[in-house]
């Protein structure tokens, strides 16, 4: 048995009910003789989250002594359940981040494909826009509401266009 760094590669938390929160964390650990492949594990542990589970986890996957839990982006170590609770908070912060940015992009490209002048595209970016829309994330993502309700006008717009062409691609659509 052997000490060895592990690192904290991922996270995500969810509300379980009554049972309160749940994160899963998953951790990895170099392959001895690799210089850049890793063994990994996902953990599941329980609100109020504490490092005991995550190193209790390490040792039995990794044969660890002790192990040594590390913040991949950051290089920290974690070495407190409060240092735990807050990667876990700032993961988040992160991940919406990153969610944010992707609405972003996708929201172009619907607007590029609601502005093109051929109507397949057109048709196209209300499919885009569909897809959008269905999933309750983006519609509360304040990057995107204001953007969705003029995307709902184009579509109304495109529906009810003269041209029959348009109006069934974007009924279709």
């Amino acid at each position: 048995a052997m000490a060895a760094v592990t690192t904290l590669l991922a996270m995500r938390t969810a509300q379980m009910g009554a049972g309160g929160e749940t994160a899963s964390v998953v951790l990895g650990r170099e392959k001895e003789g690799s210089g850049s492949s890793t063994d990994n594990i996902i953990v599941l542990i329980r609100s109020p989250f504490a490092l005991a589970a995550l190193h209790e986890a390490a040792r039995k996957a990794w044969s660890m002594v002790t192990p040594v839990l590390e913040n991949a982006t950051f290089g920290h170590r974690v070495e407190t359940d409060s240092s735990l609770r807050l990667l876990l908070l700032d993961w988040a912060e992160e991940v919406e981040h990153r969610r944010d940015d992707t609405r972003a992009v996708w929201a172009e490209r619907v607007r590029n494909s609601l502005d093109s002048a051929a109507v397949g595209r057109q048709a196209a970016g209300l499919h885009q826009l569909w897809e959008l829309v269905c999933r309750a994330d983006n519609v509360n993502s304040a990057a995107l509401s204001l953007l969705l309700t003029e995307f709902a006008a184009r579509a109304t717009t495109l529906l009810r266009s003269p041209d029959t062409n348009v109006a069934t691609l974007a009924a279709k659509a």
